[in-house]
């Protein structure tokens, strides 16, 4: 810390990265309605229970398809904003400190 510079913000911001978990939850979501509920892998000729059983299975997993969708759009979403914010809010302090009054210009 020098005059007129503030102290650095140690430990206050978190890691781009840890944005990304809501993200990584959705694709989580994703996984699982794939892994125990995707009812497309059997046989086409099924006797009228299964067959209506595999129809139940499916509605599940178009839920849970359904969950994991937004989940990951919304975590998407929400990384993509703190990128830019971050992105914004660094370009403007950048911009702030070289105009200060009384500091000549770089060149």
């Amino acid at each position: 810390m020098t005059p007129g510079n503030p102290a650095p913000r140690a430990g206050r911001r978190r890691p781009l990265l840890l944005h990304l978990l809501p993200l990584a939850l959705g694709l989580a979501i994703l996984l699982v309605g794939f892994v125990w509920f995707d009812p497309l892998w059997p046989a086409q000729d099924m006797p009228p229970a299964v067959a209506e059983r595999y129809r139940q299975a499916a509605a599940r997993a178009a839920a849970i398809y359904a969950v994991g969708g937004w989940a990951s759009a919304a975590g998407l979403a929400w990384f993509i904003a703190v990128a830019v914010l971050g992105s914004l809010r660094r370009r403007a302090a950048s911009s702030a400190s070289a105009h200060r009054p009384g500091r000549p210009p770089e060149r």
